[in-house]
């Protein structure tokens, strides 16, 4: 059994999530933003071991916890290939241009797409979508699909940024996410989870 948990980051802003295999008790973090304390707490109440970091792409406001979430449980750290200079670059991944700039030192493993993180019973599978950066990527396992900024419930990723595309995110949309079966469930990094059945019927961009 899977379970997963919403941890919303300081502002309130940003979605994490915390997945958990609820046979073995480890558990992966997806775009960690959140206060890492409570995260933590909650996790030793449970008796759960987080044994990985996923991150959907490389932009600030989804990599803040990473370093010192890595630091608290020795967790390895995932990234979509494309967006691995990201964590080294506060221009790269945006931080430089809101007066915080950051960069992550925690070393981090590439991923292609298809490439899979495996904890407990399952397995994690990255979906290259691009176009919101060019790693940007959906994380699947089971019914679920961790998307990142790639879609939302009734909107897309913004494509203004340095290295957006809009029509590469639009194919990466249609080629990833709208092949998925309508019961799939959208965890995105902003605003409330859907379908992949609902964002068809109601997303204002997809139809």
């Amino acid at each position: 059994m899977l379970e997963v948990q919403t941890y919303l980051s300081r502002d309130g802003a940003e979605n994490g999530y915390l997945l958990t295999d609820a046979a073995s008790k480890t558990a992966v973090v997806v775009d960690p933003a959140m206060d890492v304390g409570a995260l933590l707490a909650d996790c030793r109440e449970r008796g759960i071991d987080i044994t990985a970091i996923c991150l959907t792409h490389g932009h600030f406001d989804h990599i803040e916890s990473v370093d010192a979430l890595v630091a608290a449980t020795q967790a390895a750290l995932y990234i979509p290939e494309p967006d691995l200079p990201m964590l080294t670059s506060s221009r790269g991944n945006l931080s430089a241009f809101l007066g915080r700039a950051f960069t992550v030192t925690s070393p981090a493993t590439p991923m292609a797409d298809g490439d899979t993180v495996t904890f407990g019973e399952h397995a994690i599978s990255y979906r290259l979508i691009g176009g919101h950066t060019p790693g940007s990527s959906a994380l699947c396992v089971g019914d679920m699909a961790f998307c990142g900024d790639a879609v939302f419930a009734d909107s897309i990723g913004r494509t203004d940024f340095p290295n957006g595309d809009y029509a590469t995110l639009m194919r990466g949309i249609e080629a990833v996410i709208l092949t998925m079966p309508d019961a799939m469930r959208l965890f995105p990094g902003h605003g409330q989870a859907s379908t992949v059945g609902r964002i068809k019927q109601e997303n204002p961009f997809l139809q």
